[in-house]
């Protein structure tokens, strides 16, 4: 294609024939090259190598690289669809003749090369990530603040991979026994008390000959007597707690031996619970605990103890397993009632709120959070108060 027209140079002089106007071509078609912030010298153009590829998606868009091998730039030109067109005049000085060549633009910016990280264990190399580019370019162009920032940054990194293979490496001669565990879980339920939860009325879900044999029982029939001949009486005179004139007073024409004999074992119960430990191996425990009844002293020390170094010991464990038995010991001797409240106030490391726990671990119920009682049928088992001590 060939045209014949005048053009006058900018400076007024003397006008040239435009010849040949060579459009763009899909195959052919020269390229102006910008580079973001900078111009290259003639050492860096001289050791360049330049290389385009089409996009596969869009045939008028092509990727251009530029490479020196030290530096390396990339961007993309479009060929087609441009509204205004740019052309290079070619002018013959000899024949004053001028070609004109339609060319595309495509400005490029410099690649930055991905850094391979090194380990202080091996020299596997790793992925470049958006915080390690994030960490280069602060490295070169951040504030102190920001620089000291992302050294300490890439010192806290670790490589995720590297603490796995040390995790599993570490943990390969670790073994966990399964017995072990589910006697734990066992032992939990220990503090429970044995609870027949099929029974047909609230008398048969908690039987006293559960808590104490026909012996035992015997063994406090002259303090039963005594206390139920010498009512009503008060706390110094008796040497009781007021808990226990108080649970008497509320049964009145309903005690009867076998409910005073729970009441006093339950006495015995708090006294224990509330004794230091360091008085648990003292030799007038009888005295302290149930002067009534030897038998009744070793039952305790046997069922609520537990050997250590130093002898017998309460831990946690067997205070939890002593006020489950309180409280189930008084709601059978008080007509399936315990009021937590006064309890509470009988046993001071123990609050009402904990009690409260344990009663419903117990399967009782209430109304006011304060008064609980055994009704049927019983709630769902709940013991996840005993799993969080």
């Amino acid at each position: 294609m060939s045209f014949t027209m005048d053009a006058v140079s900018s400076s007024g002089g003397r006008s040239s024939k435009i010849k040949k106007v060579i459009p763009a071509n899909r195959l052919i078609s020269p390229l102006l090259i910008n580079v973001d912030n900078r111009s290259l010298t003639d050492e860096e153009l001289n050791n360049c190598k330049c290389s385009w590829f089409e996009d596969e998606d869009d045939r008028s868009a092509r990727v251009v690289n530029f490479t020196n091998n030290q530096v390396n730039y990339q961007g993309t030109a479009i060929t087609r669809g441009n509204l205004c067109k740019t052309m290079l005049v070619l002018q013959n000085k000899k024949t004053n003749k001028v070609q004109m060549i339609e060319v595309g633009e495509c400005r490029m910016g410099r690649v930055m090369q991905k850094p391979s990280l090194q380990t202080n264990y091996d020299n596997d190399e790793m992925d470049t990530t958006y915080e390690e580019n994030k960490s280069v370019l602060l490295k070169a162009f951040g504030s102190k603040r920001s620089k000291r920032a992302s050294d300490i940054g890439s010192r806290m990194r670790i490589n995720s991979d590297m603490m796995t293979s040390q995790i599993k490496h570490s943990a390969a001669d670790v073994t966990v026994n399964v017995r072990e565990l589910e006697l734990a879980d066992s032992t939990v339920d220990t503090c429970l008390p044995l609870c027949h939860r099929d029974a047909s009325s609230v008398e048969g879900v908690y039987l006293l000959q559960d808590f104490l044999s026909p012996s035992q029982l015997d063994s406090m029939e002259e303090e039963a007597y005594a206390v139920i001949t010498l009512m009503p009486f008060t706390a110094e005179e008796s040497g009781y707690s007021q808990f226990f004139i108080d649970s008497l007073e509320r049964l009145q024409n309903k005690v009867n031996p076998d409910r005073v004999k729970t009441l006093i074992y339950v006495e015995a119960l708090m006294r224990f619970i509330n004794l230091p430990l360091k008085k648990l191996r003292k030799r007038d425990l009888v005295e302290i605990v149930s002067p009534c009844s030897t038998a009744i002293t070793k039952k305790i020390v046997d069922e609520f103890t537990v050997e250590s170094a130093a002898g017998r010991t309460r831990n946690m464990v067997m205070d939890d397993k002593i006020v489950t038995h309180i409280i189930v010991l008084v709601v059978i001797a008080c007509d399936f009632v315990c009021n937590i409240d006064i309890l509470s106030k009988n046993i001071p490391h123990f609050s009402a709120v904990k009690m409260s726990q344990i009663a419903r671990a117990l399967c009782l119920s209430t109304r006011d959070k304060v008064t609980w009682f055994l009704k049927l049928p019983l709630p769902p088992t709940r013991s996840g108060y005993m799993r969080r001590r």
